[in-house]
């Protein structure tokens, strides 16, 4: 058992606790008895809110430095469940390969003052639908494509489309022992999350189509590193 874990789990829920009393209506009705300076009200509910935050960020330190941690270790603390709609997404949390991957991104949505909410529970419920392996390859996508970047008329710095497909496929190659119809299935799989997008153009590539990283797994990747 993580003794740090379960102390700033203790502390976590006492602040959500005291906090949801403090903002309970009828909490809220009887003070304005009760003679508080002017401002003082809306001061404590926010000093309560700042110290909730910073409980939940300590929360999803521990949880992404300890491997071993399970959802067995969590699913009393609301902040991780509220987020954890399904199942699925749930049984992510036990493997010690991903748990690093939904940790990150539920750390870095609660330390986010404009969190979207919608779009959190979104990038989960597809995130839980890809393999490992399918990360992985995403992932390598968008290392490649960071690798062969390029002018544009702009004068802005994009990526080679073309390059970076070639690159990609030669180094999947090697890394996981696939041949060129296996890699592009999966890729095409992959485009069922909005993650990635394909063109098929025969003056494109050898292969005839090029696939490349997305805005939305762009954007979904940053609040993971």
């Amino acid at each position: 058992m993580n003794e740090k874990l379960e102390i700033v789990k203790s502390e976590l829920n006492t602040t959500t606790e005291i906090k949801d009393i403090w903002e309970n209506p009828v909490v809220k009705f009887l003070s304005q008895f009760i003679p508080i300076p002017t401002g003082a009200d809306s001061a404590i509910g926010k000093a309560f809110e700042i110290h909730q935050r910073k409980k939940q960020e300590q929360l999803f330190e521990i949880i992404i430095e300890d491997d071993t941690i399970t959802i067995d270790d969590v699913n009393d603390v609301d902040c991780i469940m509220e987020f954890a709609k399904t199942m699925e997404v749930v049984s992510r949390l036990i493997r010690n390969d991903k748990i690093k991957y939904l940790a990150s991104l539920l750390k870095n949505s609660i330390k986010d003052k404009k969190r979207n909410i919608d779009e959190f529970e979104e990038w989960l419920s597809k995130f839980s639908t890809l393999s490992v392996r399918e990360i992985e390859l995403l992932n390598l996508l968008y290392e490649t494509e960071n690798e062969n970047m390029i002018k544009d008329n702009n004068g802005q710095m994009v990526f080679n489309r073309n390059e970076s497909w070639k690159a990609f496929m030669n180094e999947a190659k090697s890394l996981y022992e696939l041949n060129e119809s296996d890699i592009i299935s999966r890729m095409l799989g992959i485009m069922r999350t909005g993650f990635c997008i394909c063109e098929w153009k025969a003056n494109l590539s050898d292969t005839g189509i090029v696939v490349y990283t997305a805005p939305e797994y762009r954007n979904m990747l940053s609040k993971i590193q």
